[in-house]
């Protein structure tokens, strides 16, 4: 799945637009609102959206609904996910996450969520929104330690990142990644790819010139990030296509699940001068079955 819509959820307008958008996944963000009326109305109209959306089809193709809930420090996350799961999101989003104990405390709630609400057990996924404070980055590797069965993949927040170490910039003059954000980006791509799980890169201003977020997504995925987040619908078509796999990289995943096809007890298989391994075989999988899905 190419693109991430992240939507406020109290907002009405946003939340019309964000059905025809052409996003991947519609994100209703629940942790953002302002006040407790906003939050209340926010969770409300959530669950009524994705009830009404559940079988939502838009020329021939379905987006996901998945949800942001507030961090675990905060008094309002599990009403959020209660109105998430209300609506039978597909996955949450849990931000501001120092490691994996605050995954597993999140992942033993929506079991007991899902039973009250009627939903297969382990239908929810769980991204987390990882490495929002320097102490977190340095201790990412404990996510490969201890994967947790619901986690559909990891993210970041470079703003709250940036935020958090004083840094000035995101990006050099050329609009590359720079410093200590560059390090943190590469850590997560590094420990999603590890675990066999996606990696989504970090939302941008709605404000951001149309050619430098352009550049910024086709970084993205040439980088090996697996999708990105948009900020506006208007960033949701340059994700796209910064992330639609071209004719060749879809024949190269062709013949991959073919090798191992011919082989199916093998653990590794030859493909021309490279030897490829059941991870491999994931990734293509992956890419044919978000293609036939319609999401690219």
């Amino acid at each position: 799945m190419r693109s991430w819509l992240l939507v406020p959820a109290e907002n009405e307008e946003q939340l019309e637009e964000a059905s025809s958008s052409g996003a991947d996944v519609v994100v209703l963000d629940l942790d953002q609102a302002r006040s407790e009326s906003a939050r209340a109305d926010g969770r409300e109209r959530a669950a009524d959206w994705m009830r009404n959306h559940r079988e939502q089809v838009l020329q021939g193709q379905s987006f996901a609904r998945w949800v942001r809930i507030s961090p675990i420090e905060s008094e309002h996350w599990r009403e959020d996910l209660r109105a998430a799961l209300a609506g039978a999101a597909e996955g949450i989003f849990l931000p501001a996450v120092p490691g994996p104990a605050y995954v597993q405390q999140l992942a033993s709630e929506v079991y007991e969520v899902e039973q009250r609400c009627g939903i297969a057990h382990g239908a929810t996924q769980i991204i987390p929104l990882i490495a929002s404070r320097p102490q977190s980055v340095l201790s990412l590797s404990q996510f490969a330690e201890n994967i947790q069965p619901r986690l559909g993949g990891f993210s970041w927040e470079s703003a709250v990142l940036a935020d958090a170490i004083s840094a000035r910039r995101e990006h050099n003059s050329t609009g590359e990644w720079f410093g200590a954000l560059a390090h943190t980006r590469a850590q997560i791509i590094l420990l999603a790819k590890a675990c066999g799980l996606l990696a989504l890169e970090s939302a941008q201003p709605a404000t951001m010139p149309e050619d430098a977020f352009a550049n910024l997504a086709s970084a993205a995925r040439a980088d090996g990030f697996n999708g990105m987040f948009a900020n506006s619908p208007a960033q949701v078509k340059a994700i796209n296509a910064a992330f639609t796999p071209t004719e060749s990289e879809l024949a190269r995943a062709q013949n991959v699940i073919a090798q191992f096809t011919s082989n199916p007890n093998a653990e590794h298989v030859r493909m021309g001068n490279r030897v490829l391994n059941r991870a491999d075989l994931l990734r293509a999988r992956q890419m044919l079955e978000a293609v036939n899905m319609g999401v690219g």
